[in-house]
């Protein structure tokens, strides 16, 4: 592989890298958002599990 194409391959990885950014960057309260309703989702499928557990008959 040539000079000339070894800097056109990079350079196209770097547009395509750059073209991909997201456009504007996510606020510190959409980030605290996400973080409690990931956690809340866990807390509901825990109690879920332990629902199942303690109601459904066993396997």
């Amino acid at each position: 592989m040539s000079l000339i194409d070894r800097a056109a391959l990079r350079l196209g990885l770097a547009l395509i890298t750059w073209g991909r950014r997201p456009l504007e960057l996510e606020s510190r309260e959409r980030r605290a958002r996400h973080a409690e309703q990931y956690l809340a989702r866990l807390e509901r499928e825990r109690r879920a599990r332990r629902w199942q557990g303690l109601n459904l008959p066993p396997r």
